[in-house]
């Protein structure tokens, strides 16, 4: 056997298997996507970004934190009881209050002018991002899958351009004895 035909064998043969894990943890990914944001969003609507209008307008009156604290629980539709505000943020671009649950992944944006609710719910892409590849399971089976994830897609890349460029390599031939 030659060492093109070697080559030839063993890119094929890496592609494949490799190809099969990839394109396992593709599946299992996509198949996380739709399953899982209705079975951890608490049955609140899917919020896959923020808002991006522009609510407030720069002249108006601005709320406080304290007050936003104060009377989100009172005057907004919003049940806080197992839910813990951990971290709030001011958009001044949008001219919003974001208002977010980390261990949950919910978020409410409210407008810093009149204090109304913009929208508010489940952010499935930072969910999917942490939690995803089975990291819902176990963090240790989601770092177990991801680790080789760069090194085995450098490898496909390798095998697949080489089983590409391999039957355009001329053969080389022998000299003939004279």
């Amino acid at each position: 056997m030659s060492l093109k035909q070697f080559f030839a064998r063993w890119s094929r043969t890496i592609h494949r298997w490799i190809g099969l894990y990839m394109a396992t943890l593709v599946i299992i990914y996509m198949s996380e996507s739709f399953i899982l944001p209705p079975l951890f969003g608490h049955g609140e609507p899917v919020l896959n970004a923020p808002p991006t209008e522009i609510r407030s307008s720069g002249n108006s009156q601005m709320i406080s934190i304290e007050q936003v604290l104060r009377d989100t629980e009172n005057s907004l539709a919003v049940n806080f009881e197992d839910k813990v505000i951990d971290q709030i943020a001011y958009l001044p671009q949008q001219g919003l209050y974001r208002l977010s649950d980390t261990q949950n992944f919910l978020e409410w944006y409210i407008d810093s002018g009149d204090e109304t609710l913009v929208s508010y719910g489940f952010r499935s892409d930072i969910f999917l991002e942490e939690k995803g590849l089975l990291g819902w399971l176990s963090p240790w089976v989601h770092q177990i899958l991801e680790f080789p994830f760069l090194f085995l897609m450098a490898t496909l890349a390798v095998s697949g351009i080489y089983l590409f460029v391999q039957p355009f390599i001329p053969a080389r031939r022998n000299a003939e004895p004279s």
